[in-house]
């Protein structure tokens, strides 16, 4: 009876070591450019922070996801090189530390806050990954107004807000890059 109780818990340790998962590869935030060397913008999923859109009466969406990112080679806090500016990608859950390329298509301003940053929103440049197909800020409002209203909704937490476009973002973009030279428009 004793060796059938230390058998078990031999396959038992055995089994919890085989399902424990590698943690992942960190990505050094200075040293990645902002843009690829084709001109694609790129972000770092930080995944632990990213939550479904809130529920809505959109069929097919229940998937999507608000997936928080960085922007590499940028940083809000002049001199301090370690807070990246943080975007939204609007996509399935993505894994953690992957790299995406994506686009910015809209930008959500607080209205009556000057101490909160205004909230890019980005879809992945991939068709392959995207749930919502919008190239640009017209794209979105006009085939995903529910999605917009939504996200709104969810982000803005009952302050008022206003959107811009793609444009606005990019040059927040440029305003907080830490290696200007790898700014392309």
């Amino acid at each position: 009876m004793k060796l059938f109780f230390i058998v078990m818990l031999f396959l038992c340790i055995g089994c919890q070591e085989k399902t424990k998962q590698p943690s992942p590869k960190k990505v050094d935030v200075l040293q990645l450019p902002t843009f690829t060397n084709d001109g694609s913008l790129q972000a770092i999923v930080k995944t632990p922070d990213s939550m479904p859109l809130a529920k809505t009466n959109i069929n097919h969406l229940e998937s999507l996801f608000l997936n928080h990112a960085i922007i590499p080679s940028t940083s809000i806090n002049a001199g301090k090189k370690t807070n990246a500016l943080r975007v939204i990608i609007l996509a399935r859950k993505l894994a953690e530390n992957s790299i995406e390329k994506i686009i910015p298509i809209g930008m959500l301003h607080p209205i009556n806050s000057k101490k909160q940053l205004a909230t890019i929103i980005t879809v992945p440049a991939s068709k392959e990954k995207q749930i919502i197909s919008a190239e640009n800020f017209d794209d979105f409002s006009l085939n995903f107004p529910e999605i917009r209203k939504a996200i709104g909704n969810q982000l803005g937490q009952g302050s008022m807000i206003k959107w811009t476009g793609g444009t606005s973002a990019l040059k927040e973009i440029e305003k907080y890059q830490t290696q200007k030279d790898s700014l392309v428009l």
